[in-house]
């Protein structure tokens, strides 16, 4: 005996989600790209654990901003970007920026990575509910010491340069 699988859920169910799992209102699994059921298997699809649509965003502060624009000063390589959530990057590779939560995290390599984290009794970063597992959260009373923190900027943006470019998106035409 053949079993059929259930149907692919269409896009009119995205709208109708009830919570981050991808359930709906109804408890049946809808078809949203977090979660429901494989269309030739009839198993559930991976769930994500936080959902986008709940997750808020702390606002950097203006005396972070100032730590940070002060640390950036001592490279002068380096340029400040974005606009909601600042960062940096060499080569298309991102190598400082400040999470969700707004805290600051730095990409180090992993031996500077493992001493910093034992040094300064810090974390890995998290941001959007995920762990970037390069980078390391730099606490904000060493934010504001330039001083200590300033190698650390430089170990990261020399490890950042010797990775491979990332290829530049071209405009369409």
């Amino acid at each position: 005996m053949k079993v059929r699988a259930p149907p692919t859920p269409g896009p009119q169910d995205v709208d109708e989600w009830a919570g981050c799992g991808g359930e709906r209102a109804s408890g049946r699994v809808s078809g949203g790209p977090w979660g429901g059921l494989h269309g030739a298997t009839g198993r559930a699809r991976p769930v994500r654990a936080a959902c986008w649509r709940t997750m808020s965003k702390v606002q950097v502060s203006d005396k972070q901003k100032a730590a940070y624009q002060r640390l950036l000063a001592t490279h002068p390589e380096v340029e400040l970007k974005g606009r909601n959530l600042l960062y940096t990057s060499v080569n298309g590779h991102m190598f400082t920026m400040f999470s969700t939560e707004g805290k600051l995290g730095i990409r180090l390599p992993t031996e500077s990575r493992e001493a910093f984290l034992a040094d300064f009794d810090t974390e890995l970063l998290l941001t959007y509910g995920t762990v970037m597992k390069e980078y390391v959260t730099v606490p904000d009373d060493l934010l504001a010491d330039t001083g200590t923190l300033a190698p650390y900027l430089a170990r990261s943006y020399d490890y950042v340069s010797s990775l491979k470019p990332k290829p530049t998106k071209r405009t369409s035409r």
